[in-house]
């Protein structure tokens, strides 16, 4: 089952963008989100980890992509269990406000890993 960790106050003009928001994030791990992400055509293009093996191929600082609406979202990842729960980061998903999830990548609806 997916869960909220923990989520910020509303501060739209710090977290109202999920893409700016895991640029920042994702840089301190060596991660280099590219430009041009503005809906989720464009996410999928840049898809380079599949979802098959969580706990093999996914780490700490990949970006993970959702199919979640129009424009589809964006989080980084910070941890991976044993069990292949992901952990994330990210913005916008509770409008405005950053949040943390735990899950499993079907219930994230994440479709895929960008590093």
């Amino acid at each position: 089952m997916m869960k909220v960790i923990k989520k910020s106050r509303y501060k739209p003009w710090k977290y109202g963008n999920c893409v700016l928001y895991a640029r920042r994030k994702a840089r301190k791990f060596g991660v280099r989100l590219p430009y041009g992400l503005w809906n989720l055509r464009d996410k999928k293009k840049i898809i380079n980890i599949s979802t098959d093996h969580p706990r093999r191929d996914v780490q700490a600082g990949d970006v993970a992509i959702m199919a979640i609406g129009r424009w589809g979202h964006v989080g980084v990842v910070y941890k991976v269990s044993k069990r292949g729960k992901v952990y994330i980061k990210e913005a916008n998903w509770r409008s405005g406000r950053r949040t943390q999830r735990k899950g499993k990548q079907d219930e994230l609806r994440i479709i895929g890993y960008y590093r």
